[in-house]
């Protein structure tokens, strides 16, 4: 391994410096050696000394070649061991350069991985939409068209995965196309019917945007006409309701539609003249005579600020009234007529109660016919 590698590259590198500080002693011995001899040279000696001497020499010679052949042998060791570290050294590199491409290998397959998982989201949200468009159309499908126990079963006979449903598809469509026809005639046949069914849908698409049309324009004309008119209907109702209430009833005009027509709309005149009573409408059995000719003149009063014209006629309306109630509409037909504005107000009566009220502007014409009133221009001219 490359521990091991590392190790033994270690212990070499010791062994290699304990050589070299070997030799270097070595040499600095052999040195001093040198110098003492150069020394003992200049010296004289003794045949004694000179045989002590070379003995000496001897001995230093042996020594030196025995430390000699140590180096020699360590440097041999070395560069055996060098030699044989080689391989290992070489295994190393090829170590290390493969962990680099290791290394690289590994960033390339990380960035594959996060661009895979970035298509692994993307496909998932697709996946969710899909999944949830798949969801809205058959919901819409199912409610637009419910399916029977019949139709169940039929769907049941066919796969459920796609490929084989386009397989059964493929082999209807082989056998439609196979379908061989008898009659040559039948194909024109066909192709002028379905030219007829063109037609009939364009002409029907044609009268279906002129009824839109229609409809649009009758829309408009039914706000055009109908607004103002339930303008009008709820300006005399108020009017109608005010004065009704002056007088301690309750009344209400109404706008009443008709889906027949607009030639069967209608107003309805709803009053009620005692407490205990609902609103009623006004009709010939319901209401009494005086309450009947109540209602009308106080429904003329509340027109009489919605149509100008120069008089008004009124003819014995008071009559089949109660004392008080004719009390009070003279008392309110005279108020109306009398303010800045209104038409001149006619109302024709054979009798009237008395110490009703009046105002300025009343006038009161009596009328006298009968056989006395020839007498009486007779007597004149005499």
């Amino acid at each position: 391994s490359i521990d091991s590698h590392d190790k033994e590259k270690k212990k070499l590198l010791g062994l290699k410096n304990q050589s070299a500080k070997k030799i270097k002693a070595i040499k600095m011995a052999q040195t001093n050696k040198s110098r003492i001899l150069a020394k003992l040279k200049l010296k004289s000696y003794t045949a004694e000394e000179e045989a002590e001497l070379a003995s000496e020499r001897v001995k230093s010679v042996r020594k030196t070649a025995r430390s000699a052949i140590s180096c020699v042998k360590a440097f041999s060791v070395l560069a055996d061991k060098h030699f044989a570290s080689v391989p290992l050294h070489m295994e190393q590199e090829v170590a290390q350069e493969n962990i680099m491409a290791d290394r690289i290998t590994l960033r390339h397959h990380k960035e594959e991985a996060n661009v895979a998982a970035l298509t692994v989201d993307k496909v998932q949200t697709l996946f969710e939409l899909d999944r949830a468009k798949l969801k809205k159309a058959k919901e819409e499908a199912e409610a637009s068209q419910k399916l029977t126990d019949e139709s169940r079963s039929q769907f049941d006979k066919y796969p459920s995965k796609k490929e084989e449903l386009e397989e059964v598809i493929i082999k209807l469509q082989s056998k439609i196309n196979a379908l061989a026809i008898s009659d040559p005639n039948i194909l024109e046949e066909y192709e002028q019917v379905t030219k007829a069914i063109d037609e009939v849908q364009a002409t029907l698409l044609s009268n279906e945007e002129d009824y839109n049309n229609f409809e649009t324009n009758l829309r408009k004309k039914e706000e055009a006409w109908l607004n103002p008119l339930q303008d009008v209907v709820k300006r005399v109702n108020e009017k109608f309701t005010s004065l009704f209430a002056d007088l301690g009833f309750v009344g209400e005009v109404r706008l009443k539609p008709s889906g027949e027509g607009y030639h069967k709309y209608r107003l309805e005149i709803h009053v009620k003249f005692h407490d205990k009573d609902n609103l009623q409408i006004l009709t010939s059995t319901v209401q009494s005579g005086g309450e009947r000719s109540v209602s009308t003149i106080i429904y003329l009063i509340a027109l009489q600020q919605l149509t100008p014209c120069p008089f008004r006629v009124i003819d014995e309306i008071n009559q089949g009234m109660d004392p008080t109630n004719e009390r009070l509409v003279f008392k309110k037909l005279v108020e109306e007529a009398c303010i800045p504005g209104s038409p001149q107000c006619f109302l024709l009566t054979p009798k009237l109660l008395p110490s009703l009220h009046y105002s300025d502007e009343v006038t009161v014409v009596n009328i006298f016919n009968g056989p006395f009133m020839s007498l009486e221009r007779e007597l004149r001219f005499i």
